[in-house]
């Protein structure tokens, strides 16, 4: 059983995710997904994930950060998983469901190609409710390794020094962080 059959997205997006979309938004970074992110966008195709049982409606998917020794240590150990990025051009849909943000690939022109924000080789495949990103590293330090873009401490002067001064590490592949994500009561 692959990890996401555990669990239900949400999302207006196309089920299941069209391999020429997918194909599409690889040409544009430059980079071949991950096979099992490429699996769970032609089999789900992004959106927010939900538990698969009626649960507490207070419940948030959650996964946790390992800052691996460096600031903001201990201030932000656990994330939530607002949404995972969609391979999908919104045809069909219904233009005030649209998100551009909630797609690979108007995701992937905003921070790396617009206004480079993210360390390169890396993608941004989902976000937190804050507008932080999940990001997969697909060419550099881990390649197929899901990480943490905090927003709230990203300094563009520092991204040619230290890339990584924003990033915390979330598991060594995407099948790993799907089965890391823990439903829980947020107070």
């Amino acid at each position: 059983m692959k990890p996401w059959e555990k669990m239900k997205f949400e999302s207006v997006a196309t089920r299941p995710g069209q391999p020429s979309r997918i194909q599409q938004f690889e040409q544009l970074c430059g980079s071949r997904l991950p096979g099992d992110h490429h699996h769970f966008l032609v089999d789900v195709n992004g959106g927010r994930p939900v538990p698969p049982t009626a649960s507490n409606p207070d419940e948030y998917p959650v996964v946790a950060v390992d800052w691996q020794g460096r600031p903001p240590q201990g201030a932000l150990d656990e994330v939530i998983v607002d949404y995972l990025f969609n391979a999908e051009d919104w045809a069909g849909i219904y233009e005030e469901e649209r998100s551009e943000s909630l797609t690979l690939s108007g995701a992937y022109r905003e921070f790396v190609q617009e206004e480079p924000r993210i360390a390169r080789g890396f993608i941004p495949m989902g976000s937190d409710p804050g507008g932080s990103l999940f990001l997969l590293d697909v060419s550099g330090k881990q390649p197929g390794s899901v990480w943490f873009w905090a927003r709230d401490w990203f300094d563009a002067g520092q991204l040619e020094k230290e890339p990584f001064h924003n990033l915390g590490y979330i598991a060594p592949t995407f099948s790993e962080f799907i089965s890391k994500i823990r439903f829980k009561t947020i107070d």
